[in-house]
């Protein structure tokens, strides 16, 4: 059972590639979120590369950006942890930071029973990209 909840945990902060953009989905309670950016725009944000050497922005610097922008953006979210802080290429060849965070069993996010999930994209030019509330079709 653990390891079934722990997929499903990591299929719902995983980045997904649709045509022409990068979405990560995430949830709190029963709110689905999600963190989208164009190839274009993601493009746009740097041409680093690992054989450039040390990245633009650091690893503590993209984890900072992201808590700072979590306890803003969104206060109600509980006491949490963070759950992954990870340095990924995209499929168009471009580089990013990928910043999530659970809230922890015992201080869930206000108005729900259960642990949330939230992902932050942090570009290597600096630039953030924050979770939105997903529309329902």
């Amino acid at each position: 059972m653990k390891i079934y909840i722990a997929l499903l945990l990591l299929s719902v902060c995983d980045p997904v590639f649709a045509e022409g953009e990068l979405i990560a989905t995430s949830r709190i309670g029963e709110v689905l979120y999600y963190t989208s950016i164009s190839q274009s725009e993601l493009q746009a944000s740097s041409d680093w590369n690992p054989e450039k050497g040390v990245t633009p922005v650091g690893q503590l610097e993209a984890l900072k950006k992201a808590k700072d922008l979590l306890n803003k953006e969104f206060p109600d979210f509980g006491l949490y942890r963070v759950f992954g802080v990870t340095l990924a290429e995209s499929d168009f060849g471009t580089w990013h930071y990928r910043v999530a965070f659970r809230s922890t069993p015992d201080r869930p996010a206000k108005g729900t029973q259960r642990p949330g999930m939230l992902t932050y994209f942090i570009l290597l030019n600096g630039e953030s990209v924050s979770p939105m509330i997903q529309k329902r079709e």
